[in-house]
């Protein structure tokens, strides 16, 4: 998909200019000259991986221990902790580190380049000399800051001052977050960060600290090194299969009555590890939880880490604590192969030290040499080849080593791979291929590892890594078909009798069966419209019902700033471009003196759908009479236009007609889509009534359409085994396997959109495009425009009307209740009250705008979806329909198209989805339906914007 953006309104900008003018000018160095251009100045982190760093010492022999807090022997030694099913067990080892990985040759070394760390918040302290450095944040305080080192806003180093000491902490501290935040700015002392533990580890964070120590600023105009070593303070907890379980699948892991508030005082010199503090909150205990949804079946995946859901990866981070003699218990639920539900709850001793892992290996109870061999279980690809980073970040980890049960000992095993099994049903079925690799797999990185550092005078046990891949998928065109069968439909019309599209029933005849603002057109051919304001003649009648209110004066108090006023909110009777009383819907009669002279096409979104140079005016004799039956005309004036079979294709076009005296007086949208795009979808909403959507939404098209060759996810399943190595010679006791799937996912590649249109107007805009065709004659979106009367939308369809506020004021001028239903006269009308279609509906013939409780069925009370799915990526959703959904309730398709904004036309493409409906919430605003991000509702929102309509069927 193309990448979304959304476009800064305008009124922003001079707040935006004036805030960097004074960051700009407060950062001044006062012993340079022009010092504000001098990026040398610029206060800029080095960021330093500290666990990195310390393990490259370690294993170079310069250090005992890997870790920057002290580490015993018996705070590493393995433990086994007895269940109180007095079956199971856990086995409990602990390494130094979070999680810790080797670094290959592109990332060994101290300053880190690039790294996953992301934004961080840093404060800053100085002073005149050593002694003199603040004790509060006076130069800055919590600032974001980049994963790159670099301020969001800029800090200058000054002479006067030259003495400082940087804290720094991760994630980045936004007030939104209470459950992570750093002492007041007016703190004086040593800074420190209050933490608080989620209870849920999907939503747990790693926490990383660093302080700079003092830093100078010796060399005038040239910032001094800054450097950040990040150190981590929390402490990873891993569960993870072992090998020997009979079959069962685990569904939930708790760890109970662990404490979970603390404060961590940062260190006040470099590469120093903080302290902890828990004791205000040694009363608060509470339970730490992992769903696993799936749940994990054990005897199919032994020796694999257990994630919460497929490529999660979830870790548990801890606050380091005592477990001896605290009743921390961990609590395991699962099910038997016969389907009994069951627990048991292992009583945790020792203690989770800051900057380590503590993994624990559910097993059966026994006694021996413990050979440990864990992956992670899932790398997803897209179908393009890149990450799915929402399961997994694409890496598989491995953890290869043994350790006598009791002590500290632990020695790297190595690995390889020795079988794949593929599978083309999602998982249902696997194949062996023994040591043949799929062909869309690329080949792996490493197929085999030493389960740790053996580079240096002392073997280390740490991760290796795969870096798996696979190859794009091949797509499959289903535009050029979908297109093909429009090009050999059964050519409509003649040169000599164009096919009436007012008349779908007898094309061939000039009867007007209901005129409309929009029509579709599924063949190529000969086509012709009648002069009509909108729906205003059906079966040859003139309905002045759609154009003359019957609802009375309804006054109107509203108010803007300065703009007040109260009005009648009613307009009784519509106007044409010339802000004249319409008293006849045939346009030229209505404009007998300055008549329709003149096509011209506003925007199409495919070349040549109809060429301009096909347009023309024809009358044709039809006797076209009043509600009573008295004649009012008896020829009718058409304009006719000719679709090709080379040059018609899914998509869209919008043309105008101009008078003699050169006004545009209006405007139809043609729509070229399959002619079951306006087959009907009963849907019930909240109060079981039922609305027929039409099945696509107004003008939608497709620019691309591929699909992969395959419809389910396909997976490798690669299995590992433990061999001989440096450190083990012949075959290792015990020798683990273990398993892990990459697996590449279908997909869809679809570029679509559909016109959107402003509340109560009929004329339709571009929504977006892809950097493909779009020949359009609309106006500069970012210049707003600004109209004086309804006749002004009219006569300038090309113009994208804004108003300057987020509501509409003065300057979007449709302060009226019934633009869309004739005779509403209600303020806030958010009802099953029938829409009364008028002239201004952009709906094409038997549609109109939707009610305003017409989608309350495709969301639950608190604004849940009602969906069957949503795909985010396709930017689609499918909303059961009916209110209270079985497996067999059918489902509609709603698309994320884009909207304009109000303000400028700018054009924003998101994930979520806006339609129009007919009824207003007051005389500026409608309503409207949303959607995004697992939220739905009916809302309320400034005409002024440009949504998309989903046609429902008259009643």
């Amino acid at each position: 998909m193309k990448k979304e953006y959304y476009k800064l309104p305008e009124r922003f900008l001079p707040l935006l200019v004036s805030i960097l003018t004074i960051i700009m000018s407060a950062c001044a160095d006062e012993d340079l000259v022009n010092n504000n251009q001098n990026s040398q100045l610029d206060v800029h982190f080095n960021i330093v991986d500290g666990q990195q760093t310390a393990f490259s010492k370690h294993s170079s022999g310069l250090t005992r221990s890997a870790s920057i807090v002290p580490i015993s022997n018996s705070d590493l030694a393995s433990k086994k902790l007895l269940a109180d099913d007095n079956q199971h067990c856990l086995i409990q080892t602990t390494i130094e580190g979070v999680n810790p990985i080797i670094a290959g040759p592109k990332t060994r070394g101290t300053v880190i380049k690039k790294t996953n760390l992301g934004d961080f918040s840093s404060s800053a302290y100085r002073g005149t000399s050593s002694s003199a450095i603040s004790n509060t944040p006076t130069w800055f305080y919590q600032q974001k800051t980049n994963a790159n080192g670099t301020l969001a806003n800029h800090f200058q180093w000054a002479g006067a001052e030259p003495y400082a000491r940087f804290y720094a902490v991760y994630p980045e501290i936004k007030s939104s977050d209470n459950k992570i935040k750093l002492s007041d700015e007016s703190y004086s002392g040593t800074p420190y960060v209050d933490f608080e533990v989620e209870q849920d580890v999907e939503k747990q964070k790693d926490l990383l600290t660093a302080c700079t120590g003092e830093v100078i600023y010796n060399t005038p105009g040239v910032a001094p090194e800054t450097n950040l070593m990040f150190q981590h303070a929390l402490t990873a907890v891993k569960f993870s299969v072992g090998p020997n379980l009979s079959p069962m699948t685990i569904n939930k892991i708790e760890i109970q009555n662990v404490l979970y508030k603390g404060r961590y005082t940062f260190p006040t010199e470099y590469n120093s590890p903080g302290t902890w503090d828990l004791s205000a909150h040694q009363s608060e205990r509470t339970t730490v939880t992992l769903n696993c949804n799936p749940g994990e079946d054990a005897s199919k995946m032994p020796n694999t880490l257990i994630v919460g859901k497929e490529g999660s990866n979830y870790t548990f981070f801890m606050l380091p604590q005592t477990l001896t003699g605290n009743s921390v218990k961990a609590k395991v639920y699962y099910t038997t192969h016969d389907g009994q539900s069951k627990t048991m709850t292992i009583t945790l001793t020792g203690s989770w030290i800051q900057g380590t892992t503590s993994e624990y290996k559910l097993s059966l109870k026994k006694s021996a040499w413990e050979n440990h061999l864990t992956v992670s279980p899932i790398a997803t690809f897209e179908y393009d080849g890149s990450t799915d980073y929402n399961e997994g970040d694409g890496l598989i980890y491995v953890d290869s080593y043994r350790e006598i049960n009791g002590t500290s000992y632990k020695q790297p095993v190595a690995w390889e791979v020795v079988k794949y099994e593929e599978s083309d049903d999602d998982g249902h079925s696997w194949v062996d291929k023994g040591m043949n690799r799929p062909e869309w797999l690329n080949e792996l990185d490493k197929s085999q590892g030493d389960g740790g550092d053996l580079t240096g005078a002392v073997p280390t046990v740490a991760t290796d890594q795969i870096f798996p891949a696979v190859h794009a998928a091949i797509m499959k065109d289903y535009l050029t078909p979908y297109n093909k069968i429009l090009k050999n439909e059964n050519p409509k019309g003649s040169s000599g009798n164009p096919f009436n599209l007012a008349n779908p029933t007898n094309g061939s005849s000039s009867d007007i069966q209901e005129s409309a603002n929009s029509y579709l057109i599924s063949a190529p051919g000969y086509y012709r419209i009648p002069l009509v304001y909108g729906n205003g003649i059906k079966e040859n009648k003139i309905r002045k019902g759609t154009y003359i209110s019957s609802a009375p004066v309804t006054n109107i108090g509203y108010s803007y700033e300065a703009f007040n006023r109260t009005a009648d909110g009613i307009l009784h009777h519509f106007v044409d471009h010339n802000n004249n009383p319409i008293t006849n819907p045939l346009i030229n009669e209505q404009n007998s003196t300055d008549k329709a002279e003149k096509v011209y096409i506003r925007w199409e979104d495919q070349p040549n759908l109809v060429r301009e140079s096909s347009f023309h005016f024809k009358s044709y004799p039809t006797t076209i009479t009043d509600e009573n039956g008295a004649v009012i005309a008896t020829t009718v004036d058409f304009v006719e236009f000719e679709v090709t079979k080379d040059d018609i294709l899914n998509g869209n076009l919008s043309f105008a007609i101009v008078s003699h005296s050169g006004k545009t007086m209006w405007a139809w949208h043609l729509w070229f889509d399959h002619k079951d795009a306006l087959d009907q979808i009963p849907c019930k909403n909240a109060d079981n009534i039922t609305y027929n959507f039409s099945r696509r939404t107004l003008g939608y098209t497709m620019l691309k359409w591929e699909e992969t060759t395959y419809s389910k996810s396909r997976k490798v399943r690669i299995t590992m085994r433990q061999k001989a190595g440096s450190t083990v010679s012949g075959v290792p006791s015990s020798a683990q396997e273990a398993s892990f799937i990459v697996k590449q996912k279908p997909g869809v590649d679809l570029q679509d959109r559909a016109p959107v249109f402003q509340a109560g107007l009929s004329f339709s805009y571009v929504a977006y495009n892809f950097g493909d065709y779009v020949n359009s004659k609309t106006g500069d979106y970012g210049i707003p425009h600004h109209a004086a009367s309804v006749g002004d939308f009219i006569s300038h369809p090309d113009a994208y009307f804004t108003s300057d506020a987020y509501r509409n004021s003065t300057a979007f001028p449709t302060p009226y209740l019934n633009l869309w239903s004739i005779n509403n006269d209600k303020v806030d009308n958010f009802s099953n009250d029938r829409v009364d279609k008028t002239i201004y509906d952009p709906c094409p013939a038997g549609f109109h705008v939707p009610e305003s409780k017409a989608f309350t069925g495709f969301y639950k009370t608190g604004g849940t979806p009602n969906t069957k799915s949503i795909d985010l990526n396709d930017r689609h959703y499918l909303f059961y329909t009916e209110p209270n959904p079985s497996a067999h309730t059918p489902t509609i398709r709603f698309e994320s198209l884009g909207y304009r904004w109000h303000s400028n036309g700018g054009i924003v493409v998101y994930n979520g989805i806006a339609y129009w409906t007919a009824m207003p919430v007051k005389v500026d605003e409608n309503y409207y339906f949303s959607a995004q991000y697992g939220g739905a509702t009916t809302f309320n929102q400034a005409r002024s914007f440009g949504y998309n309509i989903r046609p429902v069927a008259d009643r």
